[in-house]
This record gives structure tokens, C-alpha cells and sequence, in this order.
């Protein structure tokens, strides 16, 4: 700056006189005027430089010793309100009778608040209270059976807005263009939460069922919040692939499935990807052990997915493609390492099921030329063929047999030659056939169709 350039300045003319011996004449003029004000500039200046120096130590000594204000007690929580029976049925009649969005409002609260019960994360938030097991089941019927209702006619704007609007020239109902929806869109996203948290936490089969209804009356209000879409498909598939000791039963697998379907035919691209993965990994989860009381469930669940591949044939090869690789796989390892834990990746009820889900696939959808599909037989036929020959023994005929079956559908439904016969041939000529037969006191019957590997009890009989 300036002020360091007159100091130099300075110190040059004096370092000059003491080297020269020369006395130079004092400032003068315009100069001398001008240096002075330079000076008493820079003087001013580290003047008021050191004041505020000062002034800031001394603030922050002053802030230092303040003492510390006590923190600020929290808010007493607001009194809950206790719902009653007149509650309820204030609301039915001013709800089912027309339009009422504040005591809709009030009403998805205490759902919020039922659903919520004994969970003290939320209970700061809740505003209604149970005290009688009678109300909560009251309201919770109440909702169930007719909340459905009551949202189309508050989002369209009247019962026969609501009833217009049901029927569409597109043939999908879209909430999200109809009159009010703006007005109740916070209230309705609300309300489809807490059903699916209500949702997550049953077990009985009944009350899934009836959930699983509202919701399939629901969905298109899920379509217009695609941010719920993932919540709901992981719930629906929960109860697609649920037993009989968790809530399942096949009218609700049968109700899951058309939840998925639905989202998967009308969400946007790639949302169909995530039905077929959680679709697939679901009856894998489910298909571990078979006996005749869980053979049909199999079976339906393995029907519901060749119905969603008829959705989209190009994401079901996509899919069709990884997951026989995958099974590829496993018997190549199995063939590699040649020991016990290898084995068994492909000698159980999930490798099985897995192969006969995806002969299933390529009956119903490769049957055309053209079909992508048709491309997998080749690949689905090998594994299948390498998969009865891993293990030659005769604790795993009924292995053999399954992967017999499943080859001679691939070959009558799809018009393919595929060797079968020395699969056959070959099982005749097993060690232990030749061995005599031991005596034993069980004459159960063998039910190969649920059997992928013997007993050593079965493989001393003789039929």
C-alpha cells in the first residue's frame, strides 16, 4: 500500500545521507503536504487499529466471565385426548352421511393414533388415546371397511364425482387429477402410511385379508404417491410369501399377487424390474422344504410368477437369464470342488423348485419362435441334465426323477428332443441295486413326489 511505499522512501534518503555524507533538503510543496497527510493517515489508523484491539479483548473477556443462561425447560406434553364410542360414531354419521375434511382430519388422526398404540418413539405426537379395547376395534373396522369411500368422494369433490370418475376412458383412475386432491393429499398420504405399518404388524390370516382388500380398493391413491409404491410392494409380498403359521393362506397370496401386478402394469419403468426380483427371491425364500401340504402353495406362487412374465417379455428374459446363470453356477462349484457343502448348494427343495419355476416360464411363454424366452431352453435343459447326474447314487434317484419330470415338460410342451431315457437307464444300474435287500419293520410307502434325497431305511427296500 501507500503508507509502506513512503516508509521505504524514508528509509532510503536517510541510508543515502549516511553513506554520501549528503544533507538533502526537507519536503517541501505539494510533496511535503502530501507525505505529511500519508503520515497522519497511517498514524490514525494504527490508532484506532490498537482501540479495536482493546475493545475486542475486552469483549471477549466480558464474554468469558457472562455466566451461562440455564438451558430452557422443555414443553409440558399436551393432554391426550381419550377416543370414545360417541367419538366413532359422530364421525361415521358426519362422514358417511357427506363431506367433512376436519373431521376427516380427525379421523385418520386417531388411525394414526390406534395404529401407533404402545409405541412410546411416537407418543410425544399422537393426540388421541385408547383406554377400551371396544372403541379401538369400533374405529378400526370403521376404517377399514369404509375409509376407502370416504377419501374418493373428499378428493373428487361429492359421492357423484366420486361415482363418474370410477369408470375412465383410460381404464385407470388417477386421483391426482381430480378436483380436491391438492386439498387432501397430505390427509390421504398420511392415512396409506399408517395402514401399511398396520399392515406389517398382522398376523392373523383374516385381518390381512381384510387389510390386503382396502388396500387393493386403495391403490389407485398409491399410484398418485409413487413415493409409497416401495413400501407397499415389500408388504404385499410379505403376505404373498407368508405360510400358514404367519397369516398366509391362498386367498391372501392371491390378493398380494394382484397388488404387485397392478403396480408393476401401471408404475413407470423400472418399477416392473423390482416386482420380478422381489417376486423371484420370495418364492426361492419360501420354497426351501415341500411336503403335501405345502406343494400347492408352491405351485400358486409359481403360477402368479409366469402370469407377471406375460407383462413384459424383454425384463422377464432379463431376469430369466440371471437367475438360471445363477443356478449354473452353483452346480459348476458343485462340480469343481466335489465335497459335501458344495453338494448340497444343489441337491435340496430350493434348487429344485427353482428349476421347475423356470420350465414353468419357458412352457407358457417360449412357445413362439420369436418368443426371447426360447432362447433359454438350451441353457435351462443343461443345467437340468448336470443336475440329475452330480451325485450318482441311489439316495438321490428321486432327484433324478424330479429333474426327469421337469425335462419331460420341457419337451412336450415346447417341441424339443431332450435325452430323458438314459437318465433312466442309467439309475437301473446303481451299486446298490445289486446288493441284497435287507430286512426291515417299516413298509411305509416312499412318496417321491416330495423327495429329493432317500433314507438309508428306503434304500434297503425292495418294491
Amino acid at each position: 500500500d501507500d503508507t509502506a511505499l513512503i516508509r521505504a522512501y524514508e528509509r532510503a534518503i536517510k541510508s543515502y545521507k549516511v553513506s554520501h555524507g549528503v544533507e538533502t533538503r526537507p519536503n517541501s510543496g505539494k510533496h511535503a503536504s502530501r507525505l505529511e497527510s500519508f503520515e497522519d493517515a497511517n498514524g490514525s489508523s494504527d490508532s484506532e487499529e490498537e482501540d479495536d484491539e482493546e475493545e475486542e479483548s475486552d469483549d471477549e473477556d466480558e464474554v468469558a466471565v457472562a455466566p451461562k443462561r440455564p438451558a430452557k425447560k422443555p414443553k409440558a406434553a399436551a393432554a391426550l385426548v381419550e377416543v370414545t364410542a360417541e367419538m366413532v360414531r359422530g364421525w361415521q354419521k358426519k362422514l358417511q352421511g357427506g363431506e367433512d375434511t376436519v373431521k376427516l382430519k380427525e379421523l385418520v388422526a386417531a388411525f394414526n393414533a390406534a395404529v401407533r398404540f404402545g409405541d412410546s418413539n411416537s407418543a410425544e405426537d399422537e393426540v388421541y388415546t385408547f383406554s377400551s379395547g371396544h372403541v379401538f376395534n369400533l374405529l378400526m373396522q370403521f376404517c377399514l371397511q369404509h375409509m376407502d369411500d370416504i377419501l374418493r368422494r373428499h378428493v373428487a369433490g361429492g359421492a357423484a364425482a366420486a361415482a363418474a370418475m370410477r369408470k375412465p376412458k383410460s381404464g385407470v383412475e388417477r386421483p391426482d387429477q381430480w378436483t380436491h386432491w391438492r386439498k387432501h393429499q397430505p390427509i390421504v398420504k398420511s392415512y396409506l402410511s399408517n395402514l401399511m405399518t398396520f399392515l406389517g404388524q398382522l398376523a392373523e390370516a383374516a385381518m390381512v385379508a381384510v387389510t390386503l382388500q382396502q388396500v387393493s380398493r386403495l391403490l389407485p391413491f398409491f399410484i398418485a404417491l409413487p413415493k409409497l409404491a416401495p413400501k407397499l410392494l415389500k408388504s404385499a409380498l410379505k403376505a404373498w410369501s407368508a405360510d400358514d403359521t404367519a397369516g398366509g393362506s391362498e386367498q391372501i397370496a392371491v390378493l398380494a399377487f394382484s397388488i404387485v401386478r397392478q403396480l408393476g402394469c401401471t408404475l413407470p419403468y423400472p418399477f416392473i424390474e423390482h416386482c420380478f426380483k422381489g417376486l423371484y427371491l420370495c418364492y426361492a425364500q419360501a420354497s426351501k422344504s415341500t411336503s403335501r401340504k405345502a406343494l400347492p402353495r408352491i405351485m400358486l406362487r409359481a403360477s402368479c410368477y409366469v402370469d407377471l412374465c406375460a407383462v413384459d417379455a424383454h425384463a422377464s428374459y432379463r431376469h430369466a437369464f440371471v437367475y438360471i446363470r445363477q443356478l449354473a453356477i452353483h452346480l459348476r462349484n458343485a462340480i469343481q470342488k466335489a465335497s459335501p457343502e458344495a453338494s448340497r448348494q444343489v441337491y435340496n427343495w430350493q434348487f429344485v423348485n427353482c428349476l421347475r419355476l423356470w420350465a414353468q416360464v419357458l412352457c407358457t411363454h417360449a412357445r413362439s419362435p420369436t418368443a426371447p424366452l426360447r432362447q433359454l431352453i438350451y441353457p435351462l435343459v443343461q443345467v437340468t441334465l448336470g443336475t440329475a447326474r452330480l451325485l450318482p447314487s441311489i439316495r438321490y434317484a428321486a432327484l433324478r426323477l424330479q429333474c426327469a419330470r421337469i425335462l419331460n415338460q420341457i419337451s412336450s410342451e415346447l417341441h424339443v428332443f431332450i435325452p430323458v431315457a438314459p437318465l433312466l437307464l442309467e439309475a437301473l444300474q446303481f451299486a446298490e441295486l445289486s446288493k441284497p435287500a435287507k430286512a426291515t419293520k417299516s413298509g411305509r410307502p416312499v412318496d417321491w413326489a416330495t423327495m429329493v434325497k432317500a433314507s438309508a431305511a428306503d434304500c434297503a427296500q425292495r418294491v
